[in-house]
């Protein structure tokens, strides 16, 4: 099936809070996600989204990614 970044969010939900501190597993919430990733490809598309590359280095559960694939997507295919 395909992969949904919110799955690894639900894991990470699942473990108990003492477990995320020992092991350092923190998340970014998805509204944030969003808001940081359109805003910076509301930027981008100002100036061209051919050349446009991204960087995760965290990558916890990939949710910039995620998120940034779509907005890109949004961005080059809009629904209206």
């Amino acid at each position: 099936g395909n992969f949904n970044s919110d799955d690894l969010s639900v894991v990470y939900e699942e473990l108990s809070k003492a477990k995320r501190k020992k092991f350092g597993i923190y998340a970014t919430p998805r509204d944030l996600c969003f808001h940081v990733v359109q805003n910076q490809i509301k930027n981008a598309a100002e100036k061209n989204l051919k050349n446009l590359a991204f960087v995760d280095p965290c990558c916890g559960s990939g949710s910039f990614l995620d998120q940034a694939v779509k907005a890109v997507e949004r961005e080059l295919f809009p629904l209206g």
